[in-house]
């Protein structure tokens, strides 16, 4: 799955999801939404899957869990999943200001994307995949 947030966030997931994918480095995408590509051309929301406590109790368990593997469960989207998930790349991209890569092109390579090959052909010439493990 091919892995993006609004905030700028890219990642491929396509052989799994990484080990550094914790409970400390997913804390803020319980606000974020991440939306997921999957090979299939299908559009998910990815969500970490945290325990419900109350605020005490959450503190202490985070404090414990922190660097423990999240589960994350994937809800699809009823949208055409190409075109979602390229106005959300571009939005991605535009608001990543730690981007080395020229935008524009960016943003072409991405208005020219149609499938899940063309976003993974992008996301490696970007780079956003050697995140993966």
């Amino acid at each position: 799955m091919l892995i993006c947030a609004k905030d700028g966030w890219r990642d491929d997931w396509s052989k799994a999801i990484p080990s550094t994918w914790n409970y400390q480095t997913c804390h803020k995408y319980q606000a974020i939404p991440i939306y997921a590509l999957s090979q299939d051309n299908k559009l998910h929301v990815a969500q970490p899957v945290l325990p419900k406590l109350n605020p005490a109790a959450a503190i202490l368990w985070w404090l414990h869990n922190r660097y423990r593997q999240v589960d994350v469960k994937f809800t699809p989207v009823s949208a055409d999943a190409t075109k979602a998930f390229k106005e959300i790349l571009c939005q991605s991209v535009h608001d990543d200001k730690a981007t080395e890569l020229d935008n524009r092109w960016l943003t072409d390579q991405i208005e020219d994307a149609h499938s899940y090959q063309d976003f993974a052909k992008i996301y490696q010439q970007s780079g956003w995949s050697m995140t993966n493990h």
